[in-house]
């Protein structure tokens, strides 16, 4: 083919095969750009770009692409990149743990970039742990042994593998084992409830209490706040014997205190009938107790119901009648039960009447003569019946002159 021919050939042909050259580059560096978008957004730098930085902190990445057939190159983005920044953790101050007390959690301050985990050197006391808490890290848990001063590394990692550390002094002390004191002897009754009985504990608290033997049938030993307390009901009678408490603490260390304990039966009460009573309405009666030489009495019941003003009630072990009657009443048999702490009973009567109150009875006085100013010497009226609660005047009398109770009548 001779020259003429080439060339007519190139004119003809390049400007088709130099567009679809130029259309291809173009879809190349659209795809390429899109890519590096995406990792400078994310943070990242592309493999293929160049990029500096000042302090390690920033850098600014350039990436190229072909743009011509002759391998001309032009810069098609350039924009910063902060690196990201290391966890930056604070010392603790010393702590002081105590074993099988779980501890207040502890915080590193982080002024710098979220760590996302975190680890010690040495490795921490048995019982606690460090972990991401947020952004930094923290230590957590309940020391389950003693263990000496020691200082520990705690190193923070953020996602990029940057690390910060920080240090503390830890000590934990082993738990103080519970003191309990002896209790003096206690003597029970079947079916009443006792004071609770605690054992003074000066030394760690118990978390659980025992006792060897085992106690009394309805009593109970467990902890109450730091120490040991018995409690409960007696069911049943129980000889003169020696009770072992034992108070566990939570590292499990022990001490043990003693009590004597006797359960006697329940005495019954034994109340003493009482004599006859006559009674006036409207007048208080004298108290009316009922001698008991049994068990001591808890509540007090009658029937049948007492004459109305009238009560039955317990008092100092026994029970009595008081109240002022407000209705005469038959002569009648009142049934007084006395009832014990363990519900055993006993009975007691007494008869009761109550009278109706008899009206006052005033004999006449003779006729007085007084004189204007000059005082009158009193004049009292004979009262064979009821005693007088008032006393009153019909028409009003003299001016000066009054009328009013004295003794049991009336007296001018």
């Amino acid at each position: 083919m001779s020259m003429t021919k080439i060339l007519v050939y190139l004119i003809i042909v390049s400007p088709g095969i130099w567009a679809c050259r130029k259309k291809k580059a173009r879809a190349e560096r659209d795809e390429e750009t899109a890519a590096i978008s995406e990792m400078v957004s994310s943070g990242a730098q592309p493999n293929d770009s160049s990029s500096s930085s000042s302090g390690g902190s920033t850098g600014n990445v350039s990436v190229y692409t072909s743009g011509s057939a002759n391998g001309d190159s032009s810069a098609i983005l350039s924009t910063p990149v902060k690196a990201a920044a290391p966890p930056i953790l604070s010392n603790q101050s010393a702590q002081t743990y105590t074993t099988t007390v779980a501890i207040s959690a502890l915080s590193f301050t982080n002024k710098g970039g979220a760590a996302t985990s975190c680890k010690s050197s040495p490795t921490l006391p048995t019982g606690l742990s460090v972990a991401v808490n947020g952004s930094t890290c923290q230590i957590t848990g309940t020391p389950t042994a003693s263990a000496a001063s020691a200082v520990y590394t705690i190193t923070g990692t953020a996602a990029d593998t940057t690390t910060g550390t920080a240090t503390v002094d830890i000590t934990v002390n082993a738990a103080a084992p519970p003191i309990l004191a002896n209790q003096s002897a206690q003597t029970y009754t079947t079916s009443v409830a006792i004071s609770a009985l605690s054992f003074t504990n000066t030394g760690g608290a118990a978390t659980s209490c025992g006792s060897s033997p085992t106690l009394p049938t309805g009593l109970s030993v467990a902890v109450n706040g730091s120490t040991c307390q018995i409690t409960g009901t007696p069911s049943g009678s129980a000889a003169l014997a020696t009770y072992t408490i034992t108070g566990t603490a939570a590292d499990t260390t022990t001490d043990t205190a003693t009590v004597d304990i006797t359960v006697s039966a329940a005495v019954p009460p034994a109340l003493a009938n009482q004599s006859a009573q006559t009674y006036t309405e409207t007048i208080a009666i004298s108290t009316l107790t009922f001698t008991n030489t049994g068990g001591a009495v808890v509540s007090c019941g009658v029937s049948p119901t007492l004459p109305t003003g009238l009560a039955v009630n317990q008092n100092g072990g026994t029970c009595r009648i008081t109240g002022t009657p407000s209705v005469a009443a038959a002569v009648n048999t009142y049934t007084i039960t006395g009832t014990a702490a363990d519900a055993t009973t006993d009975t007691a009567t007494v008869d009761i009447t109550v009278n109706a109150a008899n009206p006052p009875i005033l004999a006449n006085q003779s006729a007085q003569t007084y004189t204007a100013t000059l005082a009158i010497s009193p004049i009292s009226f004979t009262n064979t019946g009821a005693a007088t609660s008032s006393c009153s005047s019909l028409p009003t009398l003299p001016t000066g002159l009054s009328v009013a109770v004295n003794g049991s009548t009336c007296r001018i």
